[in-house]
């Protein structure tokens, strides 16, 4: 295990404030109060990226430690995970991060909301020499938690695409070590900081799912498809009716409609065509989906 004294840590730390004064910027005009603060790092692809100093973890929700843990009081207390990466490692000797123990689970609350925004949305500071397996999840109620991947190596970054409710902000950030690496003296991750790369302070709220609609019909005609649905009551502003000659639907031709039913025109003779329906909900611009209904087959002849 490592061993640390007092003048180590003193050192450590001086080392560590000046280390990132140039890392933190302030955006704010000479002669203005700064309104906030950025922080710019290096992600693990080499990509620059630039965040608001408020972006980081602000408090801690919980902590369970996992088993086994360590008895080094520098690496145990979770609020050394709050804020802009403070890891500093000299030699052997090391600060600024938390070990989870393995199988630890950490829940982080932030002030700005975490959104779907281009690329990345969620990174996490991992540090050590091996990266530990560590599960990353996102909530805007402390209740319904979304799963956006592992951290693993490289992959530091988690974007929220498709993995979310549209239109969502998230204000907690829950991290669970996978017991991959319960050996050696800091079993389990170990966490310098975690920030939203794109973030908002207004919030958001979820725009509620419709369920789940069926085909009732599915005729042709000539060469025309007529297709019904079943209505769905709740959270329902309309349907999106796909048709493909392919059953994996990858080039579909889609009509929407706030109705529960559509014709496709011009179809080609003699072709199978796969045919799906799913409701969505609306407000303004954001839409949230409904899972697809089964595929029917309807031949045009």
């Amino acid at each position: 295990m490592k061993i640390f004294r007092k003048t180590v840590t003193y050192l450590l730390a001086f080392i560590m404030a000046f280390s990132l004064t140039a890392a933190i910027v302030d955006v704010s005009p000479i002669g203005v109060r700064a309104a906030e603060q950025t922080y710019t790092f290096t992600d693990r692809s080499g990509k620059e990226v630039t965040v608001p100093v408020s972006a980081f973890a602000s408090s801690v929700i919980s902590f369970t430690h996992g088993d086994p843990w360590m008895n080094d009081e520098l690496h145990m207390d979770p609020a050394i995970a709050l804020g802009i990466p403070d890891y500093v490692e000299v030699g052997s000797n090391s600060t600024g991060d938390l070990c989870m123990g393995a199988g630890g689970i950490l829940i982080l609350a932030f002030d700005r909301y975490i959104t779907d925004g281009d690329g990345d949305d969620v990174y996490v500071f991992e540090v050590g020499g091996y990266v530990e397996e560590t599960k990353v999840e996102v909530s805007a109620d402390l209740k319904t938690w979304y799963e956006l991947g592992y951290v693993r190596g490289n992959e530091a970054g988690l974007d929220l695409n498709g993995k979310v409710p549209e239109g969502t902000g998230f204000n907690y950030v829950r991290l669970t070590d996978t017991g991959a690496n319960p050996n050696g003296d800091w079993p389990g991750a170990d966490i310098d900081a975690v920030c939203g790369i794109n973030t908002t302070t207004k919030k958001t709220t979820t725009l509620k799912a419709p369920g789940k609609t069926k085909i009732s019909t599915a005729k042709a005609s000539g060469t025309k498809l007529t297709v019904k649905c079943k209505k769905v009551s709740k959270n329902c502003k309309g349907y999106e009716f796909q048709i493909s000659t392919d059953k994996n639907f990858t080039s579909p031709t889609t009509k929407t409609s706030s109705k529960n039913k559509v014709s496709f025109k011009n179809l080609k003779k003699n072709t199978t065509y796969y045919v799906r329906v799913r409701a969505y909900n609306k407000s303004g611009s954001t839409k949230s989906y409904g899972k697809w209904s089964a595929v029917k087959t309807v031949t045009i002849k």
